[in-house]
């Protein structure tokens, strides 16, 4: 006769929690691994500059092409490069959007912000409704898009 599925008393106390952490353990290291895989979605990355020069503290934001969808958004950094965003995660969902850039706040050379002196980028660029820049993410893309406003 097997001793399989018999214990006891406290063997079997032990025995019960030793495989409950053993499942644990083994779920967590499944959803550790599967969240290190990095997100599904299209990086999508670039520079903004207005007439040529770089729009450090500006802030992007893509608007679907169709008006349903997820608003995406990057900030642009010291160096005039922005890295897209869609709720928290990196990357876009493929397909088309309408693209605008809003200047909040204006970085200094030593890297600090402070309030922007009167709006930079051109005000049509602002608003989703009079912007004349557009984009199409596509799932098996990895090029840059550079936006240069011009006023």
């Amino acid at each position: 006769m097997s001793n399989l599925g018999q214990c006891d008393g406290a063997a079997c106390v032990v025995s019960r929690r030793a495989w409950y952490f053993a499942g644990m353990a083994s779920v967590s290291c499944l959803l550790f691994l599967s969240g290190c895989k990095g997100s599904s979605l299209p990086a999508v990355r670039g520079t903004v500059k207005v007439n040529g020069q770089i729009m450090p503290g500006a802030t992007v934001v893509f608007y679907p092409k169709s008006g349903g969808g997820t608003v995406c958004y990057g900030e642009v950094g010291v160096d005039g490069t922005y890295t897209m965003m869609t709720g928290g995660t990196g990357g876009v969902t493929p397909g088309e959007y309408i693209v605008t850039v809003i200047n909040r706040t204006a970085i200094g050379p030593d890297g600090a912000s402070k309030p922007a002196v009167g709006p930079v980028v051109p005000a049509r660029y602002m608003d989703p409704k009079t912007s004349d820049k557009f984009i199409t993410v596509k799932a098996d893309s990895n090029e840059p898009y550079d936006i240069d406003l011009q006023p």
